[in-house]
């Protein structure tokens, strides 16, 4: 269930007292199970980024800033990213980026994409976990509750990227667009 038909859901229970006491517990437990995974995932990043910072040396991430783009099976994206915590071994990244897409849940249209990247790796070459979400605008006339939806985005693969900044590639899989594919600059 989609987090727009869950706050649809839960306004229309706030507006209606009429409403079944079950139907507002099922409905309670179901924004709990969203809630409780998003934030044990967002956990789980921030102590990979913790143990990254075990041995400190003199290295710096000098290249704080990206601009990329992006391609999966139906999938279209230019990003932004900017460097917020590092250490030797890791880095994390928020981006924010605009694309198009066709999913088989949500249907055709545009989207914004905030997510965030941990990469762990010392030099240029790093394993890119991305946890994210494209709050997406479709033209999806079957169904008008996919007329705006949020769509899960999550990403695990390889990134070839200098510390010093410069040209940074990308590939891996990807939900949902399965395969992902990527280039860009750093500086």
């Amino acid at each position: 269930m989609s987090v727009k038909r869950l706050y649809s859901l839960g306004i229309f229970i706030l507006a209606n007292p009429n409403t079944n006491k079950s139907n507002q517990n099922q409905m309670t437990v179901t924004c709990l199970k969203y809630y409780w995974k998003s934030s044990a995932l967002t956990i789980i990043l921030l102590i990979l980024n913790l143990i990254g910072k075990a041995q400190q040396t003199e290295k710096s991430l000098e290249a704080r800033n990206s601009i990329n783009a992006y391609i999966g099976i139906f999938d279209l994206n230019v990003n932004y990213e900017r460097n917020i915590l590092q250490s030797p071994k890791s880095h994390s990244n928020l981006r924010l980026g605009f694309g198009y897409g066709m999913f088989f849940t949500a249907g055709e249209g545009t989207y914004i994409n905030p997510a965030f990247i941990h990469l762990i790796g010392e030099k240029s070459s790093h394993l890119e976990i991305d946890l994210g979400v494209k709050y997406m605008l479709t033209n999806s006339i079957e169904d008008a509750d996919f007329s705006e939806t949020f769509i899960t985005d999550i990403f695990l693969g390889y990134r070839y990227q200098k510390p010093s900044g410069g040209f940074m590639f990308r590939f891996g899989l990807n939900y949902p667009t399965l395969i992902n594919l990527g280039v860009g600059f750093n500086f």
